[in-house]
């Protein structure tokens, strides 16, 4: 229960958690006052505190613990309450603030922690971009955005050609710094829109959302390439192989996705490494998936072909050093959803290189 009410409070807007916090502070005033000079009902002030420092901040939940003191103090004293001298008043209004203070500073640095270890465990501890996990997160929730808007969804899947010889000839040390120049490379060159991730050994994942296959294409393009010079500078025998999938269409499940894309990256391999698999889906009629005036497929891929469900899957392998391979296919994604495993569980059974 307290879960969820600090979940729905973390996301509701600044000014909203303000403005609720300050009626409360005014209703607990009007208590104070009507309560008589008995009952203690100071701890009542703790809930706007409480509600402003989770949803608003360090700061605002001062400001809050200041106007909580000042109303106590002010009400308790038109209710009629008598003091023998006039700093003993101002003694208790100082131990109300002081109080609500320590309750402002432990709620933000367990807030501030709690936020710490929600991005440690989205984040892999040796590259410093996103882990499987918090890439999962984020596909979920584009996954969603795209089905509800019909805003087209990439996924690019890369894996690193030959990092196993680097382990074995140079140590796991100069692996990892493998690892962290690609992600350095990911980092740098991805969009701010872009969710980039480690998934999982020498595998990376990229998630373009509101992205059409000319510009995912692009992209990826430019991240291999990058890459590619990177390991060329660092004078490793490191090359990328790649699936991206292009969905203007999302399917039911997000698996799926995340089982074509790297369906496409073994074509890519087993079609002899260091290519860039790339597949699109969706409706012929807007090859962006952007609605508007449609624009052509760049004449690196081949045409689109058309199932019976008018959805196309055109697909083309392509590598710096050797010509063009195209290969298409008229099954529908459901076929594929279940070729996809198939592969999926022949690609993870194989020793990686």
């Amino acid at each position: 229960m307290l879960q969820v009410i600090a979940r729905k409070v973390g996301r509701m807007p600044r000014r909203q958690v303000l403005l609720l916090g300050s009626l409360l502070v005014a209703l607990v005033s009007v208590i104070t006052f009507f309560k008589g000079t008995e009952a203690i009902v100071g701890v009542l002030f703790l809930a706007p505190i409480v509600l402003v420092t989770w949803g608003a901040g360090r700061r605002a939940g001062v400001v809050i613990a200041v106007m909580c003191a000042l109303a106590g103090l002010f009400a308790e004293i038109l209710a009629g309450k008598v003091y023998s001298h006039p700093l003993i008043a101002t003694w208790n209004g100082l131990v109300d603030l002081g109080t609500y203070l320590v309750v402002v500073l432990s709620l933000d640095g367990l807030r501030a922690a709690l936020r710490r270890e929600q991005l440690l465990a989205r984040r892999d501890p040796l590259t410093g971009i996103g882990n499987r996990q918090g890439f999962l997160d984020g596909l979920d929730f584009e996954f969603t955005r795209a089905r509800r808007y019909g805003h087209p969804l990439t996924l690019a899947y890369l894996d690193l050609d030959n990092f196993k010889a680097v382990n074995d000839s140079r140590g796991h040390k100069e692996g990892d710094r493998v690892l962290r120049e690609v992600a350095s490379v990911l980092g740098a060159a991805a969009r701010s829109v872009d969710r980039v991730a480690r998934i999982g050994g020498d595998e990376f994942a990229l998630l373009m959302p509101e992205t059409g296959p000319v510009e995912a294409a692009r992209v990826v393009r430019r991240l291999t390439f990058g890459i590619e010079q990177r390991m060329k500078r660092n004078h490793w025998p490191v090359t990328v192989s790649g699936g991206c999938a292009t969905f203007l269409r999302v399917p039911e499940d997000a698996d799926d996705l995340i089982e074509f894309a790297d369906a496409l990256m073994y074509q890519a391999k087993t079609a002899g490494k260091n290519r860039l698999a790339c597949a699109v889906y969706g409706n012929p009629d807007d090859p962006d998936g952007v609605g508007g005036q449609a624009r052509a497929v760049p004449s690196t891929l081949p045409a689109p072909q058309l199932d019976d469900h008018h959805h196309r899957i055109s697909i083309a392998c392509t590598s710096p050093s050797s010509p063009l391979l195209t290969m298409t296919s008229r099954r529908p994604l459901a076929s594929w959803s279940h070729g996809t495993r198939r592969a999926r569980r022949a690609y993870s059974d194989r020793p990686r290189e």
